[in-house]
């Protein structure tokens, strides 16, 4: 393998050439499009599921004080039925 890597490759044409060129180029740049999107959904899915812990975090408390508030001896009303 040469120090400099492979050479171009041709297809004997030069219009063939430049339009291999050029497509290649326009999927590089649109790996790197979808790349970027990728990465910014990453970012708003990671936050979203932080979130959720949070919620899911707080509503458990919640829920945990209403079940020791409601099973606490005396703590139901009376409400004259008998």
């Amino acid at each position: 393998m040469p120090q400099s890597g492979l050479g171009k490759p041709t297809a004997g044409d030069g219009q063939v050439d430049e339009i291999m060129h050029n497509t290649v180029q326009m999927l590089t740049l649109l790996h790197g499009m979808v790349a970027d999107a990728t990465w910014q959904h990453g970012e708003k899915l990671q936050l979203a599921a932080e979130n959720y812990q949070a919620k899911e975090a707080t509503m458990t408390e919640l829920l945990q004080a209403a079940v020791k508030v409601i099973t606490i001896p005396g703590s139901v009303p009376d409400l004259g039925k008998d």
